[in-house]
């Protein structure tokens, strides 16, 4: 009688013990290679840093342009959490980016302009790719 509880109790043991493994096995924060969490990117200031990269800004370009991404970064916000129809948003959104860049141009010199010109090119292109591959698969 004593042998059979005592192996009832040690298969009991056993499989708390394994369950508990398991557990912490797939457990994220037990996880030492996913418990250190990325910090959070402020989209201004890499906006800002990659700019001033491509563009060589000079402070006064720098600070005004920042201005100016806040603010956009402001009124892409407002509409993006509007009840305007995803085609409003859109018209708005390319209206936005049109008044924006208008601006930043303004404070460019010529070399720039180009540069940022090409900037912008290959971000349209980067979209149409990725719209092109967004409609292919749901077409799959």
């Amino acid at each position: 009688m004593q042998k059979i509880i005592f192996t009832i109790l040690f298969i009991g043991f056993l499989s708390c013990s394994i369950k508990a493994q398991n557990n912490r096995r797939y457990d994220p924060n037990t996880n030492p290679t996913t418990t250190q969490k990325q910090a959070a990117i402020d989209p201004i200031e890499s906006t800002m840093s990659y700019l001033k990269k491509e563009l060589s800004l000079d402070s006064f370009q720098e600070a005004a342009i920042k201005i100016y991404v806040k603010e956009n970064y402001e009124d892409t916000d407002k509409i993006r959490f509007s009840d305007l129809p995803d085609s409003g948003k859109k018209a708005q959104m390319e209206k936005i980016i049109k008044i924006f860049d208008e601006k930043v141009i303004k404070i460019l010199n010529p070399d720039q302009i180009k540069k940022y010109e090409q900037l912008q090119s290959e971000r349209t292109n980067k979209k149409k790719k990725n719209n092109k591959k967004k409609d292919k698969e749901l077409q799959e």
